[in-house]
């Protein structure tokens, strides 16, 4: 471990390759680390970085997919170097205590992306400017605080290669309509959200392998584009003014055991169509009040 205070950290391009390798942990606590010119540094598999900082300014790496970039230190800014390639990226500040906007600089995480610890306060991965926002995680999205993917007037769309895991709702406060949480993985994925999808956050199945429930949940809108959602003995709740679009032969939700896809609706003389079916047929139900 290297744990730097309130002294600069000085890496000159003095060797062939890389001139800073990180194995174990390195620590900025209170640091401007100074890259000169041509020095780079990299973390290895396991290589963790520690950001104690409020603000301040991410080192600049190479990180390896099994790598992590942990925010420790935030209360109220958010550090610069965000548009890196990262492998995990973790945010556990425990005295966040103001609302912070990664203002759509967060765009690629290879590993997993984890809110894990946000103090009293919400991460928000954009407000309004620029209007849109992707980020593309490679492994997991796992939830254990409070994340807010937008306010103000932009729309942000992650893709999850992984698994989803929240233990709290993935939310938004804004007035973008097209925030997503897309599910685009190339193997079998999985959804263990039991607080939902809430708000305009859409759900987005688009996977030909396949995702299944482990838990029941719930979503406002949610989209069928490719591959399968499978209920198994859980429940998928859509809730009042729903905004369910999609079914067909190839996208549709499977509900071959106990679990139950539930519509709420207040509108009479409509027709609603709950897109079922088993694992090889569509096999749709239309019900008119």
């Amino acid at each position: 471990t290297l744990t730097l205070t309130s002294d600069s950290l000085i890496i000159n391009d003095n060797i062939a390759g890389d001139d800073l390798v990180i194995n174990g942990t390195l620590i900025n606590i209170g640091s401007i680390i100074k890259m000169n010119t041509g020095a780079t540094v990299k973390f290895n598999s396991g290589g963790l970085y520690q950001h104690n900082r409020n603000g301040g300014a991410i080192i600049p790496a190479t990180w390896d997919v099994n790598s992590t970039c942990e925010l420790t230190g935030l209360t109220s800014l958010v550090p610069s170097g965000l548009g890196q390639v990262f492998g995990n990226f973790t945010v556990n500040s425990t005295s966040m205590n103001t609302n912070l906007n990664l203002t759509g600089s967060l765009t690629t995480v290879n590993g997993n992306f984890w809110i894990q610890n946000t103090g009293t306060t919400s991460i928000r991965m954009i407000a309004n400017s620029p209007s849109t926002s992707v980020l593309d995680v490679g492994k997991d999205l796992i939830i254990n605080d409070d994340f807010n993917m937008s306010s103000g007037s932009a729309s942000v769309t992650i893709n999850v290669k992984g698994n989803v895991i929240a233990t709290m709702a993935i939310d938004e406060s804004g007035t973008g309509t097209d925030n997503k949480i897309v599910m685009n993985g190339l193997t079998s994925q999985t959804i263990d959200a039991p607080s939902g999808f809430t708000n305009d956050v859409s759900l987005v199945i688009d996977n030909a392998a396949g995702v299944q429930l482990v838990n029941n949940t719930l979503s406002k809108r949610l989209t069928l584009t490719n591959g399968l959602l499978s209920l198994g003995g859980y429940n998928f709740t859509m809730t009042i003014n729903y905004v369910l679009t999609g079914g067909s032969q190839s996208s549709h939700i499977v509900t071959n055991s106990s679990g139950r896809l539930i519509l709420n609706t207040n509108a009479s003389g409509v027709a609603y169509t709950f897109p079922v079916g088993n694992t090889t047929n569509v096999q749709p139900a239309v019900i008119t009040f």
